[in-house]
């Protein structure tokens, strides 16, 4: 039997709504809807003018996906050179306190049992680090006593204060990301509820002209849906995708939705490589799976924060 492939993303559910109003508005007296809607109580003048007021809140989530991408690429942009004098100057005194390397534990930093160097892997984290270690080399006092580090600095002209500076910048960045994040997040979850119950009646609809449609469910694209004949129904599978990696996914369904559910960009490619120009999506964003797609390659070009997506792939 044939089954609806219904969108997952709200651009496309709205769009939806519209293809269903406008046909059932064209037939008129004869629409096959109209008794269907009045046994369910559904309003699709009510459903439209809630779909506007979810679109308002759609917008200003958009809005504070891409503003929060921006403060996260000025924090990242701010932190780099702090990072690599950091990882420099902890090399440098790996060397110094040899074969002793446990001593670089006063400094705040971590060694294995391999000796390698763990760093934490977010901002946060880093920074922190950054802090401690800045401090331990600020107890030497000159001339009485002199950080080891100091040669090294010097050497570079690396100034820990303007290091010290820029983590600052950096930081504040990160807090101005975090919140517009979570005003993105405030503004979905209250879209999500004004439009849930809409999208409800989306499916309610789609499954009654199915049945009518038994026969005939080409049918159904005259009322906007997307219908599936493969012979397996079709599951949504949630992803993740860490820092500065990629991720493949095979038996996309054609017609469905990717969904970007974290909080940076994800960078879309058609195949099984990174080869060619990528569709970038937003935290909260989609993109429709077009001809073409089955095969899409996810690349998150964040290099600390892990990406998360959804898509409907055949089982």
């Amino acid at each position: 039997m044939a089954r609806i492939i219904y969108p997952g993303s709200f651009p496309e559910q709205r769009t939806l709504l519209a293809s269903i109003k406008a046909k059932h508005t064209a037939d008129g007296a004869g629409s096959v809807l109209t008794v269907f809607l009045t046994q369910q109580v559904i309003d699709l003048n009510d459903d439209t003018i809630d779909g506007n007021s979810a679109n308002t809140l759609h917008l200003q989530a958009s809005e504070f996906s891409k503003q929060s991408e921006l403060f996260s690429q000025s924090r990242n942009l701010l932190f780099k050179n702090v990072f690599e004098a950091l990882r420099a100057s902890v090399q440098f005194l790996k060397s110094f306190y040899k074969p002793g390397t446990q001593a670089l534990g006063d400094w705040g930093i971590t060694v294995d049992n391999g000796g390698r160097i763990a760093y934490p892997p977010e901002f946060t984290g880093r920074a922190a680090l950054f802090a401690t270690f800045k401090q331990k080399h600020d107890t030497y006092a000159p001339p009485a006593t002199v950080s080891p580090l100091t040669p090294f600095l010097t050497e570079h002209g690396i100034s820990m204060t303007d290091l010290a500076t820029l983590t600052g910048n950096a930081a504040n960045n990160h807090n101005s990301f975090l919140t517009a994040s979570q005003n993105g997040e405030n503004a979905t979850e209250q879209r999500d509820l004004l439009w849930d119950p809409v999208n409800v009646n989306l499916h309610k609809i789609g499954d009654y002209l199915k049945n009518l449609f038994v026969t005939n469910p080409k049918k159904l694209g005259d009322w906007g849906f997307t219908v599936d004949h493969s012979p397996r129904a079709p599951k949504e599978r949630t992803s993740k995708v860490l820092p500065g990696d990629q991720v493949t996914i095979t038996s996309v369904v054609i017609g469905g939705t990717f969904t970007n559910i974290g909080t940076v960009k994800l960078d879309v490619y058609q195949g099984k490589t990174t080869v060619g120009k990528p569709t970038s999506v937003a935290a909260g964003g989609t993109l429709g799976m077009p001809k073409g797609f089955s095969t899409i390659t996810v690349m998150n070009t964040s290099t600390d924060v892990t990406g998360k997506f959804k898509v409907l792939v055949h089982k």
